[in-house]
C-alpha cells in the first residue's frame, strides 16, 4: 500500500513537470501575442478610465452652467425688470439648448431639458415647453422627473386645446410610479376624456382616483364628476 502510494505520488510529479513545461513552451511561443494582449487591456482600462474622468468633469460642468442661468433667470424675474428677464432667458435658452441635446441620457441634459420646458412655460410658449418636457420625461422614465415631465407637457397640450396628447401625457404622469402628483393627473385625465365626449374613459380614470386615493381632495371632486355623470 505504501509503495502504491509512492509510485502513485512520483507519477503525479513527473506529470506536473510535463504540465509545468508544455505551459512555459506555450507562454514562450506565444509570448508575442499574450504581451499585445495584456497591453491593449491595460490601454483598455485607461481609456475608460480618462473616458469616465472626462465625462465626470462634463456632467459637472454642465450643471455649473445649468445652475447658475436658472439663478439668474429666477433673479431676473423677481426684479420684474423685463429687459433683464429677456436677457436672463436669451441667455438661458443659448446655453441649455445644447446641454439638453447632446447629454438627453443623463441627468445634465433632464435638467436642462426641465429648465428650458421652464422658461417656455413662463413665456406662454406652450407648443415648444411641451417639447422640452416630453425630452425630459422620455429621457429616463425610471428618474423622479420623469412624471413632473409628463404633467407639464400634458399642461401644455391643454393650454393648446390639444385633448388627445394632454389625455395621453396625463394617463403617462398618473402611470409613473415615482410621481407624487398621481390623484391630479387622475382627475384631469378624467376631465380632458370628458372634453373629448370618451364617457367611459373619464369614468374609469375617477374610479380609479377614488379607489386608489380615497381621502384626496381630488377625490371629492372627482366623485362629484361621476354624479353629474350619471345624471346626463
Amino acid at each position: 500500500m505504501t509503495k502504491m502510494a509512492i509510485a502513485s505520488k512520483g507519477e503525479t510529479t513527473a506529470e506536473t513537470v510535463k504540465l509545468s513545461h508544455k505551459v512555459s513552451e506555450i507562454l514562450l511561443k506565444h509570448r508575442l501575442w499574450i504581451l499585445t494582449a495584456l497591453a491593449a487591456c491595460t490601454i483598455l482600462f485607461a481609456v475608460i478610465a480618462t473616458v469616465s474622468v472626462v465625462i465626470g468633469k462634463s456632467n459637472e460642468k454642465a450643471f455649473e452652467i445649468i445652475e447658475l442661468r436658472v439663478s439668474a433667470w429666477e433673479e431676473a424675474r423677481i426684479s420684474t425688470d423685463k429687459a433683464a428677464i429677456t436677457a436672463a432667458e436669451d441667455t438661458l435658452i443659448a446655453e441649455l439648448t445644447p446641454i439638453a441635446e447632446k447629454q438627453m441620457k443623463r441627468f445634465a441634459g433632464i435638467r436642462a431639458a426641465m429648465s428650458l420646458g421652464e422658461v417656455y412655460f413662463a413665456k406662454k410658449d406652450w407648443a415648444t415647453a411641451q417639447k422640452w418636457y416630453v425630452q425630459a420625461g422620455q429621457a429616463d422614465v425610471q428618474a423622479y422627473t420623469s412624471g413632473i415631465a409628463f404633467f407639464n407637457a400634458a399642461v401644455c397640450a391643454d393650454e393648446l386645446n390639444n385633448a388627445d396628447e394632454a389625455a395621453l401625457y396625463f394617463k403617462t404622469a398618473s402611470d409613473t410610479s415615482s410621481f407624487s402628483m398621481k390623484p391630479r393627473a387622475l382627475f384631469n385625465l378624467g376631465r380632458v376624456e370628458e372634453q373629448r365626449m370618451n364617457t367611459e374613459a373619464a369614468a374609469e380614470a375617477y374610479k380609479k382616483l377614488a379607489a386608489d386615493y380615497p381621502e384626496d381632495q381630488w377625490t371629492k371632486l372627482a366623485k362629484s364628476r361621476l354624479v353629474a355623470m350619471e345624471v346626463k
